[in-house]
């Protein structure tokens, strides 16, 4: 019964934006190309203003790059970063 309450408290205490920030960097990091706004529109199901602000957040903060032909890849700093984990 413990349990249960633990997996609702931490449902419950998600935040959207950080979770589609880390859905992502995990598929941009997954990925030997950038993708395009459309492509990860579609892949992951973020709608496309949400989309927007948390790529324009992700890139000041040099998560990810933007790329020739407005596409996204991960950035070099977060990269390495991923590596000493």
């Amino acid at each position: 019964m413990v349990l249960l309450w633990a997996m609702k408290k931490i449902t419950l205490n998600r935040t959207t934006a950080v979770d589609r920030a880390i859905d992502i960097i995990e598929l941009l990091s997954d990925q030997q190309k950038a993708l395009s706004l459309s492509q990860l529109m579609k892949t992951l199901a973020i709608p496309k203003q949400s989309l927007i602000r948390i790529l324009n957040t992700l890139c000041i903060r040099g998560t990810i790059n933007k790329g020739e032909q407005r596409k996204s890849g991960v950035a070099r700093r977060c990269a390495e970063n991923s590596s000493h984990l």
